[in-house]
């Protein structure tokens, strides 16, 4: 019944591959327990009424994020030549302008959920006296933490890292750099913790929406939430050792593509 929540779309072969059964068998099993999967239904009309919400305030979202914004605030599973459409009908010269934007990634490799975190500070609030820091899995690049403070303490950090393992487990490496400490005047400090609530708010609704919107490449169509859910099932989370040569971390601990390691 997980597998096929409202908020995911994994199909019968992909499931049963993750599995290691035949689809078939998955398929009988299905129909026993009268466990079906579909898109919803919602009108034309209303989903360009939440298409045109949406937009107002992410005026650059595409179809990917729109998908991932559905399914995780209200529920729908919705097909994405269905959203293109209610974009164009809804804003056609945005949708021609987005066209000709296009974002090119790295190559990137890790083998399981959990292998490596990356967590880094966000500082262009720094005036105003706010640091956003986010954790994020190399794996499926699910957003694990995101969360607006008023300093950039390593206590700060590290509560942000306790909430996330409470949720998603304890990884096996992480990622950061040094960062450094930054005090702040009183008049930054009020300004912060007035203004921290809301923005934790976005990030909160940001996390949900990045989860659950398919990743184009390497996601083959998938969100990050989906590749998290197949990889537990199908690698399991993963297991540390305590000897690790380079090519073994190159391998498990995520590089980039044509980046070579030194062997001694």
């Amino acid at each position: 019944m997980e597998a096929f929540a409202t908020h995911r779309k994994i199909s019968q072969v992909e499931l049963a591959s993750a599995l290691g059964i035949h689809q078939n068998t998955l398929s009988r099993y299905l129909k026993k327990y009268h466990i079906t999967a579909g898109y919803s239904a919602i009108s034309d009309e209303d989903l360009d009424e939440l298409v045109r919400q949406y937009r107002a305030e992410k005026p650059q979202a595409g179809v990917h994020y729109l998908r991932g914004h559905l399914r995780a605030q209200h529920g729908l599973c919705v097909q994405k030549m269905r959203i293109a459409q209610s974009i164009h009908r809804v804003d056609p010269l945005g949708s021609i302008l987005r066209d000709y934007t296009t974002v090119k990634r790295r190559q990137y490799r890790i083998t399981h959920p959990n292998s490596l975190w990356h967590i880094d500070g966000h500082h262009k609030l720094i005036r105003w006296g706010i640091v956003i820091h986010g954790i994020i899995d190399g794996f499926c690049h699910t957003v694990i933490g995101l969360r607006a403070s008023t300093n950039n303490t390593a206590s700060t950090v590290l509560d942000l890292f306790d909430s996330a393992v409470k949720v998603y487990g304890l990884p096996s490496r992480v990622r950061g750099d040094r960062g450094e400490e930054v005090s702040y005047e009183e008049n930054q400090l009020e300004i912060a913790e007035s203004s921290s609530c809301a923005i934790n708010e976005d990030c909160d609704r940001f996390c949900q929406d990045w989860n659950n919107h398919p990743i184009s490449g390497k996601g083959h169509d998938k969100s990050p939430e989906e590749l998290r859910f197949l990889g537990n099932l199908k690698e399991g989370v993963y297991d540390d050792y305590k000897e690790m040569e380079a090519m073994m971390i190159q391998r498990y601990y995520g590089a980039d593509q044509g980046i070579r390691l030194r062997l001694s």
